[in-house]
């Protein structure tokens, strides 16, 4: 909008802009008129009790506001400011600024961090404490995630997760990897690692991982396993966390035929029918958790939800690869005592009296049909 010309004599700022604006060019020409306020007589009208601002005070407002910002001289200290003391080793504690704010003072300092990213609220060989790893409850799988992803089994870095099993100067070319051990068991949606920490003990020959989208819950259970192995040497070296989607990657990480058992335990509901497609258990996942677990590898699944817990023995009970375990085997299986005790989520349900529902399958091979 093109600048108007200004009335004569000294006006306030308010009174500058409202004289430009009624005479701006957008008014059409037949209606056009000046208006002209005086400060040295009151305004009638709307406004009886106005008192004119003095003429160094509204030349004082012009000036401000046609002088480049860079160009203003700073302001005067205040006599607060001045008595106000200046903390030097508090950076957090600053004196007050120029309009009188508050000095900032953070509510929580939260520990310090390790250069790889990780979070040490712990000294080393002490475990750490949820509270420094608040997280959602619930991530949606089918967001695009930015974290590293393997393009094949054969990129998965073994070392950095089981240095005892896979030391960094192995060497030995095709043949020590052919015969160097794999993962057997994984816990997908591990959540804060309770069932690793417990198969653990039971299986010290056995290499476990559990796969966790969140990423906070993924730090907690990586420095609780850290904690483990310095607290217990020669102890909880054979499992280990990633971060990821196993919905969308798991035959990034696994080859065919590779792992032993797989666990699904307290998964996420998705109770909306239009979000049952993010459920971890569906006929489409199935085909590729056959895929990676070999013949006689078994499933398993527990929940608190009557309806998921129907609708995954439901789809175990439709795919051809899936078979149920007797009950015979399943009282003999002792990974199933702990599906409900070693987990938080099962533990929490104990408290509160609830029901659990389980479905244990195995994997079965097309000729057996």
């Amino acid at each position: 909008r093109p600048e108007s010309p200004r009335p004569k004599g000294p006006l306030c700022a308010g009174e500058a802009k409202r004289a430009c604006f009624l005479h701006s060019p957008n008014f059409p020409s037949q209606s056009s008129f000046f208006l002209v306020l005086s400060p040295d007589k009151p305004l009638t009208g709307s406004r009886p009790n106005y008192a004119p601002p003095s003429t160094a005070h509204a030349s004082d407002a012009l000036t401000r506001r046609s002088t480049p910002r860079n160009n203003r001289p700073a302001p005067e200290p205040s006599a607060a400011r001045e008595r106000a003391p200046h903390h030097a080793d508090h950076p957090s504690r600053n004196p007050p600024g120029p309009r009188g704010h508050l000095p900032f003072r953070p509510l929580l300092t939260l520990p310090m961090t390790r250069t790889n990213g990780s979070s040490a609220a712990s000294a080393p060989g002490k475990l750490p404490r949820k509270r420094f790893y608040r997280a959602r409850a619930h991530s949606n799988p089918l967001s695009d995630s930015h974290f590293p992803v393997p393009v094949s089994p054969d990129e998965f870095d073994l070392s950095q997760h089981y240095p005892q099993y896979f030391p960094e100067d192995n060497g030995g070319g095709e043949a020590a990897a052919a015969a160097a051990p794999r993962i057997r068991f994984a816990d997908v949606g591990c959540g804060f690692g309770g069932l690793l920490v417990g198969l653990s003990p039971l299986f010290p020959d056995t290499l476990m991982i559990g796969m966790e989208l969140r990423d906070k819950v993924t730090e907690y259970v990586k420095e609780r396993i850290l904690a483990l192995r310095a607290s217990n040497p020669g102890q909880y070296d054979n499992i280990s966390v990633v971060r990821t989607n196993s919905m969308k990657y798991i035959p990034n990480y696994f080859r065919k035929a590779q792992l032993t058992k797989m666990f699904f335990l307290f998964p996420d509901p998705h109770f909306k029918e239009k979000n049952h497609r993010r459920r971890v258990i569906s006929m489409q996942l199935l085909d590729e958790y056959a895929y990676v677990m070999e013949v006689g590898g078994i499933i398993y699944t527990i929940t608190d939800v009557e309806e998921l817990g129907e609708w995954m023995r439901s789809c175990l009970e439709k795919h051809p690869l899936f078979e149920a375990v007797s009950d015979e085997e399943i009282k003999a299986d002792p990974v199933v005592k702990l599906l409900s005790s070693a987990t938080e989520e099962g533990q929490k349900v104990a408290r509160n009296g609830g029901q659990t529902f389980q479905a244990i399958f195995r994997r079965v091979s097309l000729q057996e049909e």
